[in-house]
């Protein structure tokens, strides 16, 4: 296959894993962002696809309810970006999105004072790239001021924040590739 023919191909991979997601077949969906993900390292494809499929990956766990894993995973990503000596736009956003994810999924459960410690570091992290952390800035003074958030209050303010990239008007079901023997490999796995 073609480099270009490999782009379209695990781009269409994670188009249908999208689809899966938003018909509630989340194993699908994991099993399709993991597969485009796998595909797009091996075709030595740029880091933003890597990182895309990750974070599609960890919208569907937090979805779920594993915040913790979220949490854990965000917190390896947050040290890895520490390790770099400069970060490029996209990783500074990366990083800025990483700890946003983290400050809400610990929102999530109901532990502020760390989410606090989340969103002030995406907050400063914004300010040195001058990138904006919007989720930061929407959800710290809750946080400080250690309001009590119901469950349905914080996926409404996510909602309307459009914190949720995989949503209806995200997909581009034409670029959808399905794997059948991905799907029954999965099916029978699950």
């Amino acid at each position: 296959m073609e480099a270009a023919e490999e782009l379209s191909f695990h781009v269409g991979l994670a188009e249908q894993g999208k689809i899966h997601h938003l018909a509630g077949k989340d194993t699908l969906a994991l099993g399709y962002f993991r597969e485009a993900l796998k595909r797009a390292v091996n075709e030595g494809a740029a880091e933003i696809f890597f990182r895309y499929y990750m974070h599609l990956s960890l919208e569907v766990l937090e979805k779920q309810g594993h915040a913790e894993e979220v949490v854990e995973y965000c917190d390896r990503a947050i040290s890895h970006y520490g390790e770099q000596d400069t970060l490029d736009q996209y990783a500074a956003k990366d990083l800025i999105d990483t700890w946003q994810r983290k400050g809400i999924c610990l929102m999530k459960i109901e532990n502020n004072s760390e989410a606090l410690t989340a969103f002030n570091e995406a907050n400063k992290k914004a300010a040195e790239y001058g990138i904006k952390a919007p989720l930061a800035k929407a959800f710290l003074p809750w946080v400080s001021r250690s309001y009590t958030i119901r469950p349905e209050q914080l996926e409404r303010q996510l909602k309307d924040q459009k914190y949720f990239s995989i949503r209806p008007d995200t997909i581009d079901k034409n670029r959808a590739i399905r794997l059948e023997g991905l799907e029954r490999s999965l099916a029978s796995a699950g």
